[in-house]
């Protein structure tokens, strides 16, 4: 069997700045440094110990419509995946990092009276790669780029001080 230990450590520092009195902006750079340390049993070319390094800035903006409703706009990168095959492989066709994520929603939170907080939001994620396991020879190969997209909703209803009851719907396109 292989054998593998990933530790993630991270970094993030968030400025918010109200420069109207309705908008809000909302700005926040994530560090994430993996430690990757992999034996691979079958191909041990594929063995080691590797660092990465991942910056991932974060943009929202936010409009109060009234005490009641908040429209908002959020953008930022971060990643998509930390599959350590991909990340150790030696293989110089294929790619060995942890591939960028860039995502954007929009949509808005709101109220309706003091004991239902609703939620709903459109949005759009595209990966730079997208790794597939081959458990055939327990390799992985790269199928590209993808691009996410779908519509959230939730929605909560506060029955007595202490209970909540909360309901989601998803759609999403992959």
């Amino acid at each position: 069997y292989n054998q593998a230990t990933i530790t993630n450590y991270s970094f993030y520092v968030n400025e918010n700045w109200q420069f109207k009195p309705k908008w809000n902006l909302n700005l926040g750079l994530r560090d994430d440094l993996f430690d990757f340390d992999y034996t691979d049993k079958l191909s041990h070319g594929n063995s080691g110990r590797k660092f990465v390094n991942r910056f991932s800035p974060k943009l929202n903006l936010y409009y109060d419509i009234s005490n009641n409703v908040t429209l908002y706009a959020k953008t930022g990168q971060g990643f998509h995946s930390n599959f350590i095959q991909a990340v150790m492989s030696t293989d110089s066709s294929k790619e060995n990092a942890i591939p960028k994520s860039t995502s954007f929603d929009i949509g808005s939170n709101f109220k309706i009276g003091k004991r239902i907080v609703c939620s709903m939001s459109l949005w759009w994620t595209e990966a730079g790669a997208e790794y597939r396991f081959v458990s055939d020879d327990g390799s992985f190969e790269n199928i590209g780029a993808t691009r996410k997209y779908g519509i959230d909703f939730s929605t909560k209803f506060q029955f007595t001080s202490y209970l909540w009851v909360d309901v989601n719907l998803n759609y999403a396109n992959g």
